[in-house]
């Protein structure tokens, strides 16, 4: 029988999962919910999972292989070579450009903001400049996530609470 490769990027709360899809030849990157993981593959044919050799992987790899699973655990060093984005530094151009855009915006817009008016009050340039380039950075993702155009003014319908960490 011919198993489905399929990768699991593990994380503390969402992981990603890799595979192609058999039937469209789509490139499949889903994000599934630590706690739904193994509904996931409960309802998947056997696979022949990888994936890296870390901390709950070891958990992980013996609940999937009890489903009816194969599971591969590789180390560090060979899935870094399937790493496409560097997680932790972020890609260094991009990040560039979203610094000096944000220093052209304090230089030269005439009223960039009230955000940006306040915080300038209580921080020094360089921590503004790093705080608008953030903050562009979430606006142009979270554009490209919801497949939306720009809209000026947006207020999200769910907003974030604010002070109620559970």
């Amino acid at each position: 029988m011919k198993l489905t490769p399929v990768g699991i990027d593990i994380a503390k709360t969402v992981f990603q999962v890799h595979y192609v899809d058999e039937d469209t030849g789509e490139i499949v990157n889903k994000p599934i919910k630590r706690a739904a993981l193994l509904e996931h593959f409960a309802n998947r044919l056997p696979c022949l999972i990888g994936t890296e050799a870390c901390g709950g992987a070891h958990h992980w790899a013996r609940t999937l292989v009890k489903m009816g699973h194969q599971v591969k655990l590789m180390p560090g060093e060979f899935v870094k070579a399937f790493n496409i984005r560097n997680k932790t530094r972020g890609d260094t151009y991009l990040r560039t450009l979203l610094i000096h855009g944000a220093r052209s915006v304090l230089i030269n817009a005439k009223e960039p903001g009230a955000w940006v008016e306040q915080l300038k009050k209580r921080r020094h340039p360089n921590v503004v400049i790093v705080a608008l380039a953030n903050r562009m950075a979430r606006t142009i993702w979270a554009v490209l996530a919801n497949d939306r155009p720009f809209e000026k003014g947006y207020v999200s319908i769910h907003p974030a609470e604010v002070g109620n960490v559970s």
